[in-house]
């Protein structure tokens, strides 16, 4: 493992540009860019990122992954403590169809945006072509992801987008104390979803009853089951505590005691 500090304004992105990076810290007091800070990209694990301050630009985002029918991985993402002003995307993870592997254990917490298009999105349909992709059913499995104290405002009357995949749905979604208001701070902002599983508690605003409804995803859920995904609230909050359980390590420690090696004396 390795300790990566940056300070000051960062020109260009370039520490989240290698394809493995695995077991690093980086607490960043700004960032302005005209793209996306922080893409992480494939093999990428173990990571922490605090104290980022960024925008404009495309937000923060794990993917894209699964392009080309490639499988991708991404495992034990935190993010704590971020501002993000003005970017086109949020808190972004994003997938091709065809694709497969997964993102798990990803944690987002203590996040203001302010006047941020899409805040909160998951999109396993991404396309950066200008003509339509092609519908495939595979895709790189999503689950334990977890966005806790997250505030502000949204450029897009749409908050929270959770584009999940029919056949390999998004499983365990959890929010806890978010609220996001349109940008004038007045108005309520919605939540869309398809084939996302999971539930909210705390004040939560706007409203993700989708992942819950047992109507609109009667089939997702099932499909969840059978994939062994359908955990107790229990069972997330210890993995989002401990990604490393992902990887079969055998005790699950205390949140303060998990991230001690990330501290900075």
């Amino acid at each position: 493992m390795f300790l990566l500090h940056l300070r000051g304004t960062v020109p260009t992105p370039t520490v989240s540009t290698s394809p493995d990076l695995r077991a690093w810290y980086c607490r960043i007091v700004k960032l302005g860019l005209g793209m996306t800070v922080f893409p992480l990209l494939v093999g990428s694990s173990n990571i922490k990122m605090k104290n980022i301050i960024c925008g404009p630009g495309h937000g923060i985002s794990i993917g894209s992954l699964g392009k080309d029918n490639s499988t991708d991985t991404v495992i034990g993402v935190v993010l704590d403590t971020a501002t993000l002003t003005g970017t086109t995307n949020g808190l972004r993870i994003k997938t091709w169809q065809g694709g497969s592997g997964a993102v798990r254990s990803v944690r987002y917490e203590n996040v203001v945006m302010n006047n941020v298009s899409n805040p909160i999105i998951i999109d396993q349909f991404y396309c950066d072509s200008s003509n339509p992709c092609k519908n495939l059913t595979s895709a790189v499995k999503i689950s334990q992801v977890m966005y806790r104290n997250i505030q502000g405002t949204s450029k897009t009357s749409q908050a929270i987008k959770f584009a999940c995949s029919d056949t390999v749905p998004c499983s365990n979604i959890v929010l806890n104390n978010v609220n996001l208001l349109l940008q004038d701070g007045t108005a309520a902002t919605t939540t869309s979803c398809n084939c996302a599983v999971g539930f909210d508690y705390g004040f939560v605003q706007p409203s993700v009853e989708c992942l819950r409804s047992t109507t609109t995803n009667s089939q997702c859920q099932q499909q969840v089951s059978q994939n062994g995904d359908d955990h107790t609230m229990e069972d997330n909050e210890r993995a989002y505590f401990c990604p490393h359980r992902a990887m079969m390590m055998p005790l699950c420690v205390k949140p303060a005691t998990y991230f001690s090696r990330f501290d900075t004396r």
